[in-house]
């Protein structure tokens, strides 16, 4: 791509315009990742299929430890295989339009507000938030209770059962009127962190205001829980399909078939996972940032 300054006719002014090269298609990190990877699941998946046939356990009184074995071999391979699809599936998620498009706005209206100069006011709106919030958590666990917030502010706060019935005997105050103040009491204030509405240097949003997206705490577990069973299914995989060098039966085909039901029902649920981090944890947080970040230029004064 190069760039170049022309002058349009009739004007004095350099109009920037940009030509856009063709460039040979680039390996990209992560296409080659995910090469990697495709082709550790399908090592895998081979050494999974080919250890079902390995075994030949026609005998009914089967030993205990062989069970054990044969079921922790399809729980490992299983969550492996899924956890190693998870990350392929992430990265192309990761460039898919509609994640694309979701961040890009939302950094484009996170840096709306500094370009205006309105950064200045973030943490007195982000408090002003959580109080609303709060307080009007505590409406809520009054709601259908007679008993008005304004009432609950100036008297009820911070008194339990017992305290209320000593401290107002003459309101006799019902038992649902009581949990309900209760209730208001234990409402908890969420700190709003100032954070969310900020631009930081690489562009990757690492507090949330909020426990409803929190796409970075997820993935950290599950991410070190990849690494782990992706290491110990490489090795099963390889020990199986060694196996199947020197022995092969057909007689636990039925077997068989009942793991590769486990196996698939394993993997799809660490899909349906993957599926859900992106575009519904992930996505609807670049959604609610571009939806504060528009709120709290309409509230700055």
């Amino acid at each position: 791509m190069s760039v170049s300054h022309v002058t349009q006719p009739g004007s004095a002014s350099n109009v920037t315009v940009i030509h856009k090269t063709v460039e040979p298609k680039k390996i990209t990190k992560e296409s080659l990742v995910n090469g990697v990877i495709v082709a550790i699941v399908v090592l895998l998946l081979a050494g999974i299929l080919a250890s079902y046939f390995v075994k030949n356990l026609p005998d009914v009184f089967v030993d205990i430890a062989d069970i054990s074995k044969q079921a922790l071999w399809v729980f490992v391979g299983g969550c492996a295989i899924g956890e190693l699809l998870r990350i392929v599936f992430i990265n192309k998620a990761h460039v898919s339009e509609e994640y694309v498009t979701a961040k890009a706005e939302a950094e484009s209206a996170l840096k709306k507000i500094v370009d205006e100069g309105k950064a200045d006011k973030i943490e007195a709106y982000c408090a002003e938030y959580a109080q609303c919030l709060y307080e009007e958590n505590q409406r809520l666990a009054l709601a259908g209770s007679n008993v008005s917030y304004e009432t609950f502010k100036s008297k009820y706060v911070a008194l339990n059962k017992r305290e209320l019935v000593a401290k107002y005997p003459d309101e006799n105050l019902s038992k649902s009127q009581l949990k309900a103040i209760g209730r208001a009491n234990a409402v908890k204030k969420e700190r709003y962190d100032p954070e969310f509405l900020m631009v930081t240097g690489d562009g990757a949003y690492q507090n949330v205001p909020s426990k409803r997206y929190n796409a970075r705490a997820r993935k950290t577990t599950n991410t070190i829980v990849s690494a782990a069973l992706g290491a110990v299914g490489s090795f099963f995989g390889i020990s199986f399909a060694y196996e199947l060098v020197f022995e092969f039966s057909r007689e636990i085909l039925v077997a068989a078939l009942i793991k590769i039901v486990l196996l698939a029902l394993t993997v799809t649920l660490k899909l349906i996972f993957a599926n859900s981090l992106v575009f519904d944890t992930e996505i609807g947080r670049f959604e609610l940032q571009k939806a504060e970040a528009n709120a709290y230029l309409r509230w700055y004064k």
